[in-house]
């Protein structure tokens, strides 16, 4: 095989890797975001928003903490927040850039909280 054969397979390879990546994180942005919660908020954000919008998206810490803060806000007209939001969220980015954690896995969140998975809208 010639160099220009293997680094063609290769990206194509990358390619395919990266889009089955996004397609697995797809249910974050097009569910999870768009999903008010009444409970398990601070785990969302801390397990799956902050490393998210920061490890994968690469996003701005103030791009992911305004995200995160919208969606909590959506969240509160299910329930009044009981913790301070700016503090949460702030304390989850820090530790999500700092680890450099993946987010939660779907499938992890149906294994470990059912009740917020089946509230998904899929």
């Amino acid at each position: 095989m010639k160099q220009r054969e293997i680094v063609a397979a290769y990206s194509n390879y990358i390619d395919v890797s990266v889009q089955f990546s996004r397609q697995k994180r797809r249910w974050i942005e097009d569910s999870l975001l768009q999903t008010a919660l009444d409970d398990y908020r601070k785990t969302v954000v801390n397990l799956i928003l902050a490393p998210y919008l920061v490890n994968i998206q690469n996003l701005s810490f103030e791009q992911a903490s305004n995200i995160i803060h919208q969606w909590l806000n959506i969240c509160k007209n299910e329930r009044q927040l009981d913790f301070n939001p700016n503090h949460l969220v702030n304390a989850a980015l820090i530790a999500a850039r700092k680890s450099g954690y993946k987010p939660m896995s779907l499938n992890t969140l149906k294994q470990k909280n059912y009740d917020t998975y089946q509230r998904l809208r899929f």
